[in-house]
This record gives structure tokens, sequence and C-alpha cells, in this order.
């Protein structure tokens, strides 16, 4: 009997961080606050071209509806004729009234809040200027297992790329695949492997019997080629 996988119960999921922003640069916490792409983090979207140029049969890109993402997702597809689609589902952990600072000012100005912040869970930051509250990991957790599986499972057999955040893509591989510390670099490249499991599915297993495997993490190598790399902090959003 053949024990490979069948690839019609596989998709195949290329995780793209987006391009460098200004806040990106300052090291300011961006959250879902809009910010476009700066000068720099165009010339990395437009290098994932040289990533994707020799992959064949991706169906669809997928992004999030924050304009660093879109803009990326834009960029990438545009050089394949790919269509692209919008989830707000991917986009980065809402901080509240922590977006719009750096760490740094964050501890003076609210020292309570990223005390809590930090050490209670299920804590939300306070809505900012902007009205939006924060959310607690265990929400953000949530959204981001529904998105990719329902990704994964709309495209089975078929092979995607889906463009999002930092803190995104941190949540996703730790709790999908158990995998920690891993620094994604601006339009960097993961390539993620969900595969369909036969038999009961555990109902307090968050996977929903879909099996996910790391092929690769964070590759930069296109973005590195020409030379456009952003020095970024492990725990940025």
């Amino acid at each position: 009997m053949d024990s490979r996988p069948d690839k019609n119960r596989m998709t195949t999921l290329y995780v793209v961080r987006h391009g460098e922003t200004d806040w990106n640069r300052k090291h300011i916490m961006q959250g879902q606050t809009d910010i476009e792409l700066n000068e720099h983090g165009l010339k990395q979207a437009a290098s994932c071209h040289l990533y994707f140029e020799s992959i064949e049969g991706i169906n669809r890109v997928y992004t999030s509806d924050l304009s660093r993402a879109k803009q990326t997702g834009e960029i990438l597809a545009k050089e394949k004729a790919i269509p692209v689609a919008t989830d707000s589902r991917l986009r980065e952990l809402s901080l509240g009234c922590f977006e719009g600072h750096t760490y740094a000012d964050i501890k003076k100005i609210y020292p309570v809040e990223f005390s809590n912040w930090r050490s209670v869970t299920g804590y939300k930051v306070p809505e900012g200027k902007h009205g939006r509250k924060g959310e607690n990991q265990e929400e953000f957790k949530s959204r981001i297992i529904s998105v990719f599986s329902d990704l994964a499972k709309a495209h089975m057999g078929e092979s995607i790329v889906v463009v999002c955040h930092g803190g995104v893509l941190r949540e996703m591989v730790s709790s999908l695949m158990g995998i920690y510390n891993v620094k994604f670099t601006n339009a960097s490249v993961t390539k993620i492997t969900a595969s369909y499991q036969d038999g009961e599915t555990d109902m307090n297993d968050d996977r929903q019997g879909i099996c996910w495997e790391a092929d690769t993490l964070a590759e930069a190598w296109h973005v590195e080629k020409v030379g456009f790399v952003t020095n970024v902090r492990s725990n940025e959003v």
C-alpha cells in the first residue's frame, strides 16, 4: 500500500509577512492601525516575485484587509496574475491604546496596563483614540486558528498564498504546530502543509482534524538578494 500523503487531501499555504512600514522602522506598535507600506516595503513586496517565479499552481492570494498586507498581496499577485481576496480575520492583534506607541513609551504612559497585558490571563488593553479595544490572547488565537483552518479546508488539493502580519504568523505557528521564537522579517515566506486526518476529530483539539507541518520558516533570501531586509524585533506587531 502506498503510504505517501494523498495530495488531494492536502493544502499548501505560502504565508507571507507584509513589507515594511514607517512604523516598523520606528518600532511603533501598529496592531490594527491601518499603515501603508513605505518605499522600502514596496520594494520588499516586489522582491517576492523571485521566490514565487518558479512556483506554479497557486490558486489564490488571501490578505488581511489592512493596507500594508493588502498592498503586499496585490504586488505579489500581479506578477502571477492570481486573484486576490481579503479576510479581516487575518488582521494583526488589536492592541487598543498601545497602538501608535513604542514599547518604551507604553511602559511610561501606561505602566499598569502594560504590566497587566504581560501578566494577567485574559487581559484586554483599553481602547485607544481610534475606538478599538484590545483583544485578549484567547480571542486572537481563536480567530487565527479559525481563518487558517477555513482557508485550508476551502482549498484542499491546492496551493494558496496568505499575506498577513508578524503577530498572526507567530500565533499560527505556535498554536497549530507548537513552534516558538521565530523571527518573521518583513516579506519573509513560510511554507505550511495542511493535511486531513481520517477518523473522529478530538473536540478538544483546536486543529480541527488537520495536521499542520512547517516545510520552511521565515525564508527571506529573496529580500536579501535585492538588499532590502528590515531589522525587526521578534515580538514586533
